[in-house]
């Protein structure tokens, strides 16, 4: 009997040896390595110049889902630094951060998994985070996120101005290109400005075989977002540290990107944060020919000041034909479930034509995230094809968390942060009060009712293009909420006003 006993425990014990052994994804997420300087997980890895400051990324394991992008590039020289730098203009004047020294050193932390530094220009105080962290898109931590915290700690305003610039490099390609939603594949000079900035932007070794693929994100959050971005030749912009100029429509050649808040005024005292992300992107997608299909957007809604973050999102999917014929009437539709709905004026289904062998062709939609009361994960699911062809599907889940209400502090929530509407359209907004045995009634109104009307109920007529903020308040005059509103003209509503003179009448 004691030697059974025995025999038990040590099998226990040996069992338990064992599988300390096995690897464990959650833990080994959140480990981060130090090697000299460089920083990493088991998906990518972070190097830091310790003089300078200045910073590169290339993958570990990279995209577990795949094998092809283990130990690679995702900005120029990695592990070696100097490409990609920050620069911060202060009252008219140029600095490269880092290139004046420290009044921190960039010091790393494997705990957090960051590299935190800090220079001083007389009163500015610049703070630079660079962190991996959680990944909206592919959940796992696999994506750095690039903060800039300045403060003015003078008597007096001065004005900030902060340019972001990443030196892409995609495995051995240093002309990486890059894909934008709703614009397809870009590999020319561009620059979007305002709410033309796209939500998220994804760079590749090949369009057409990739095998390493980078996402970053430029609004993530929704807090300061930036004026200006650009997609680019990487040595214009390192040799013009500010206020460079795109060339449009040459071809980028060695590729970099470029993320600008213009110069305005920071307060004494007051602190500001410049935050960009650049990191691994999902790789949903099935390749059995003859049409292959990826699909790509944010899987992790985020609260953000008692509003989701990012809302609306961007679902893109891209069809190719590998097949050896044309695919004739192809097409791309979305179907949404639970509390996600299209945006307004947004079609369902595009029809792509003739899709001929080797061609690509993107297909994007605005999904707007609805507010829940209980943590819910929601499926998207695109679906693709063409004549004689059978329908193939890819689904993704979204993830929505709860917005947490102070249970002492009542408080009104329109459910949608932001509307697009067609000319001549309506839309019912809807509010949750709180606490929901309250007597009170909800007041609308319009900032432009010459783009848009409210009536008593929440209802949105639009009446004019052009941009309008919506605010709800509740009767006692103590709580509100607001909605932005964008109307625009459909393609025929153009014809109307243009080619048939609708402008007298319509």
């Amino acid at each position: 009997m004691r030697n059974r006993i025995v025999k038990t425990i040590s099998l226990l014990l040996v069992s338990f040896m064992f599988l300390s052994l096995l690897p464990f994804s959650g833990a080994a997420a959140d480990r981060f390595n130090l090697d000299g300087q460089v920083l990493s997980n088991e998906y990518l890895a972070i190097s830091v110049d310790p003089e300078f400051g200045c910073y590169t990324i290339g993958t570990t394991g990279g995209n577990p889902d795949i094998n092809t992008d283990n130990n690679k590039k995702m900005l120029y020289g990695y592990p070696d630094t100097g490409t990609s730098y920050t620069t911060v203009v202060i009252n008219g004047n140029v600095n490269i951060y880092g290139n004046g020294g420290f009044t921190q050193s960039p010091e790393f932390n494997t705990s957090s998994g960051n590299n935190i530094s800090v220079a001083s220009y007389g009163n500015i105080v610049v703070k630079q985070i660079l962190q991996i962290v959680q990944n909206n898109s592919t959940n796992r931590k696999d994506v750095v996120e690039i903060k800039y915290e300045i403060k003015n700690t003078g008597t007096s305003p001065a004005t900030i101005g902060t340019r972001i610039m990443l030196d892409t490099m995609l495995g051995d390609n240093d002309h990486a290109p890059f894909r934008i939603p709703d614009i397809g594949a870009v590999t020319t000079q561009t620059e979007f400005t305002g709410n033309n900035i796209p939500q998220y932007w994804q760079a590749f070794d090949s369009l057409t075989d990739p095998k390493v693929v980078a996402q970053g994100s430029f609004l993530r959050s929704s807090a300061n977002k930036p004026d200006k971005v650009q997609f680019t030749n990487w040595s214009n912009v390192f040799n013009t540290a500010w206020n460079c100029p795109v060339n449009t429509g040459s071809a980028n050649g060695d590729s970099a990107v470029t993320v600008t808040w213009n110069e305005k005024a920071l307060a004494a005292g007051e602190t500001r944060t410049y935050t960009t992300h650049y990191g691994l992107s999902e790789l949903v997608q099935d390749v059995r020919p003859p049409l292959a299909i990826s699909l790509y957007g944010d899987s992790t809604i985020y609260v953000e000041n008692g509003q989701y973050s990012p809302n609306p999102i961007n679902i893109t999917a891209y069809l190719q034909n590998i097949g050896n014929g044309n695919a004739t009437n192809a097409y791309a539709r979305i179907e949404c479930s639970g509390n996600l709905t299209l945006s307004e004026g947004q079609p369902n289904r595009f029809d792509l034509g003739t899709v001929a062998p080797g061609e690509v062709i993107q297909s994007s939609w605005s999904v707007i995230i609805g507010h829940v009361l209980q943590e819910t994960s929601a499926t998207i699911t695109v679906i693709v094809g063409a004549d004689g062809l059978e329908e193939k599907s890819l689904s993704k889940q979204i993830i929505t968390p709860v917005i947490p209400i102070e249970t002492d502090i009542a408080s009104i929530k329109i459910t949608v942060g932001t509307v697009k509407m067609r000319y001549k359209d309506t839309y019912e907004l809807r509010t949750i009060i709180y606490p929901r045995e309250t007597t009170d009634t909800v007041v609308f109104a319009s900032s432009d009712e010459k783009v848009v009307t409210v009536d008593d109920k929440g209802v949105l007529t639009s009446v004019g293009r052009g941009f309008a903020t919506i605010t709800a308040t509740t009767s006692d005059g103590t709580r509100s909420d607001t909605c932005e509103v964008e109307v625009f003209y459909a393609w025929w509503q153009w014809l109307i006003a243009i080619l048939l003179f609708g402008w007298i009448w319509y």
